[in-house]
C-alpha cells in the first residue's frame, strides 16, 4: 500500500479530501468498535516490528503512527491546533 503523509492535508482545508485520504490509510472514523481494531492493528504491527510505536489517536480514529516520540507529540500539537481536537499520543510496546 502506498504510504500518504497525513501531515500533508490539513481537514480545516478540504474535510473529504481529508476523511478520503484516512480511508487510503485503511482508517474508518465512525464507530468505537473501529477504533479499538485500528488500535489492535497497530499493535500487532508493533509487536512483529518488536519494537515500540507511538500512535495518535483522535476522534477521527487513528490518524497515523510513529517510531520516534519526539515527533508524535509534534504532530499531536500540530494537529490539535489545526483542528481544535484533543488528540492523544499512546505508546504501544511489545509485551515481554
Amino acid at each position: 500500500m502506498k504510504r500518504i503523509k497525513h501531515s500533508s492535508i490539513s481537514p480545516m482545508d478540504n474535510p473529504e479530501k481529508y476523511r478520503s485520504t484516512l480511508r487510503k490509510l485503511g482508517y474508518r472514523m465512525l464507530s468505537t468498535y473501529n477504533f479499538h481494531q485500528q488500535t489492535k492493528r497497530v499493535m500487532s504491527f508493533a509487536i512483529a516490528l518488536a519494537k515500540e510505536v507511538y500512535v495518535l489517536r483522535c476522534k477521527e480514529g487513528v490518524l497515523d503512527s510513529y517510531g520516534n516520540e519526539d515527533r508524535a507529540y509534534r504532530e499531536r500539537e500540530r494537529h490539535n491546533r489545526d483542528t481544535g481536537h484533543n488528540a492523544q499520543v499512546y505508546k504501544i510496546t511489545k509485551s515481554k
